[in-house]
Parts: structure tokens; sequence; C-alpha cells
């Protein structure tokens, strides 16, 4: 008998400031971001928990994604159930938080979104599609902040102008699956999970050589 342990796992999205500016106004790419975040009520290990933008932007470009963003959460068309007493409550402790936050000047709330001026901590909510946008300098800059939680990192929905690049940094992280902005909570048939194949690990090859 074995025990295979997956989980709890962290997942990211990852923008260019390019893109950022590209899409600040475009609909369906809020509704994208939107899928990647509530799908699953982020009980999935890879539902988006914090949105990186990678590139100084100006900060009203980021308060204005924001505003979208949290527009497009609240009207997400798959309604969201009834939340138990301690949900409630663990949400109404954050959003208190943040609102608290905004008043120190550490970031700025909007409703289910947190732009968070302090990049280097990991971003730990309460579910129930909330998310946090941190805005870094550089690809370098993520990379750095990323790399001491590689343990827990798996997927990374990504819209950037050099995808190459990013997918073969942000590798390096931990982080074992890239998909475009959307489709984050869905699967590819056969494909591998946070970089293996899980029956592999209850089964054995035969080799039969020169049989």
């Amino acid at each position: 008998k074995r025990l295979i342990i997956y989980g709890p796992k962290y997942s990211i999205s990852v923008i260019d400031s390019y893109t950022l500016t590209e899409n600040l106004n475009n609909d369906d790419f809020y509704n994208k971001l939107a899928w990647d975040i509530c799908l699953w009520e982020q009980r999935a290990c890879s539902s988006v928990q914090t949105i990186y933008i990678v590139g100084k932007s100006n900060p009203s470009d980021l308060k204005i994604f924001a505003t979208n963003l949290s527009r497009n959460i609240e009207n997400f068309q798959i309604e969201q159930a009834e939340l138990s007493f301690d949900e409630y409550v663990e949400i109404f402790k954050y959003e208190e938080i943040m609102m608290a936050n905004e008043i120190l000047g550490y970031g700025k709330y909007f409703n289910k979104v947190y732009l968070d001026y302090d990049k280097y901590d990991l971003f730990i909510g309460p579910l129930n599609r909330f998310v946090a946008i941190k805005n870094t300098n550089s690809l370098d800059e993520l990379i750095k902040l990323i790399s001491p939680y590689s343990d827990i990192l798996q997927s990374c929905s990504l819209s950037v102008k050099d995808k190459e690049k990013f997918v073969l940094q942000l590798a390096k992280c931990g982080i074992t699956r890239f998909v475009e902005i959307g489709k984050i909570g869905f699967s590819e048939i056969f494909a591998p999970h946070e970089g293996e194949y899980i029956f592999r690990k209850f089964s054995k090859f035969i080799s039969l050589d020169h049989f």
C-alpha cells in the first residue's frame, strides 16, 4: 500500500505591463481572469489567489484594473452558493483587515480584490473569490519573491508578450503547469499532475530485453 499526497498548493496568474495596458478596458480579458479566480470557489489547488503584474505600472492603471476585475468577479456567470457561518466570518475578517491596510497606506481594497502595495508577503486569502494584485518591477524580482514558496506552487495562468522567457524562469520556481488565462480550472486529458503521472507511482515497468 502507498499513500500519495498532493496539495495543498498555491496558484498564480502572471501578466506583464504591456498586456495590462493593452487590455485595460477589455471586458473579455477580465472575464477570463474571473474564471481563473471564481471557478471551484478557490478550493482547487489550481485556483488563482494572486495576480502578479510584471513591469512597473502606472498606479492609476492598476486601480482601473482592480476596479474592472472586481466588477467581473461580482458579475461572474456562475452564482455563488450560500456560504457557511465560518466562511462569512473569515470574509468579514479579511475585509476589515484590508480596509485597515488601506487607511494605513499598505494597499487599496476593492470588493473581492485587494491591490497590495506590499509585494513581499504571500497573500493567503479567505477563498470564495478573493484575490490580491501585486506589481513587481521585473521578472527577476518576481522570481525572487516567489522562489521561497516553490514547494507549494502549482499552476500559473499567463498573459505576457515573451511567453517562453516567462515559462522558463517560472518553472525554476516549482510551477509545473502553465495555461492561458481563463483556462486554469480545466486540465487536458492525460496531462501530468504536478509534473508527474500519478499511476506510475502504483506500477512498475517490466523489461523484456531481447526476449
